[in-house]
């Protein structure tokens, strides 16, 4: 179970890399995609890997059915959070204060 959770982590970060990456448009719309991607990044990792380790517990024995349910809403529930980025990256990149955090965070052309 780690082992395909992991690897699930692994493939739902490149795709929120690349799916910005591979539209076309100006290298200022890119960045804004990019700071999208990255909302509430703390709370989507946290609900993964917590809801990994319970599901995990679960199918080890170490834990009631009742937290492993727990534990798969909250990995659903951060699969999901990544998914609804990726779908709605281009009009959260759109959104001025989320542009501008692309800009601090990777620089805007001629500064």
């Amino acid at each position: 179970m780690l082992v395909g959770g992991w690897v699930v982590q692994t493939l739902l970060g490149a795709w929120l890399y690349l799916l910005p990456m591979s539209r076309p448009g100006h290298p200022e719309e890119r960045r804004g995609a990019l700071a999208a991607t990255e909302l509430a990044w703390p709370l989507q990792l946290a609900a993964l890997n917590l809801g990994l380790v319970l599901m995990t517990a679960r199918a080890a024995g170490w834990a009631s059915d009742r937290v492993g349910l727990a534990g798969t809403a909250l990995a659903l529930f951060g699969g999901g959070l990544a998914l609804a980025k990726a779908w709605l990256f281009g009009v959260l990149g759109r959104v001025e204060a989320i542009a501008d955090r692309g800009r601090r965070a990777w620089g805007a052309w001629g500064a």
